[in-house]
């Protein structure tokens, strides 16, 4: 699967941000805030479906992920269980689109479908339904394309282990931090 630009700045992103709070692990919670980076007028056109500010979910997760003083260097940083099962879960929905490169989209609703993160609590208070927010982005972003499938995706480790986008050599650990360093520099 190819990877669009916007999802790469994304990934650049949430590896900032982790780097920013001294964490070595990329998590959910940095994906989520990446996002936010990248696209956030699609976060808020989708909360708002679900009367959620997007800016008391950003609050919240800064609050829960603070910055140090000194950062760490972003090479340090490496995608962890719960950034992969993202991703996988992103590489999923792209697939259930028919689409051929993961897009930002994807990633959101790979957040939405993994169910660990503070975005999707907040959505869960609110009568959250994943195919609502399929409908929602595909309505907004793909000419109301409607994806393939109702199911949610179940992945346990060796499920999303064996995912092209995550064994792809592009997206192993020791390359994306210097492919993805290199992206980020170029457009800060």
């Amino acid at each position: 699967m190819k990877i669009h630009k916007a999802t790469k700045r994304l990934i650049s992103y949430a590896i900032y941000d982790a780097a920013q709070r001294g964490k070595q692990v990329l998590s959910a919670d940095h994906l989520l805030l990446g996002l936010f980076r990248e696209d956030f007028p699609l976060v808020d056109s989708v909360t708002e479906q679900f009367q959620v500010n997007s800016f008391m979910v950003l609050d919240k997760v800064l609050r829960q992920n603070p910055e140090l003083e000194e950062m760490i260097d972003e090479a340090q940083v490496e995608l962890g269980p719960e950034s992969r099962e993202v991703l996988a879960l992103s590489e999923l929905e792209a697939k259930r689109f028919g689409h051929n490169f993961l897009r930002v989209e994807h990633v959101f609703l790979g957040l939405l479908n993994f169910k660990k993160n503070l975005f999707t609590e907040f959505l869960m208070e609110r009568d959250f339904a994943l195919e609502k927010v399929r409908r929602i982005i595909s309505i907004l972003r793909f000419g109301g394309t409607i994806p393939q499938s109702d199911e949610t995706y179940e992945l346990d480790e060796s499920t999303w282990l064996e995912l092209d986008f995550i064994n792809d050599v592009r997206f192993r650990n020791e390359i994306l931090d210097v492919a993805l360093l290199r992206l980020f520099k170029h457009y800060r």
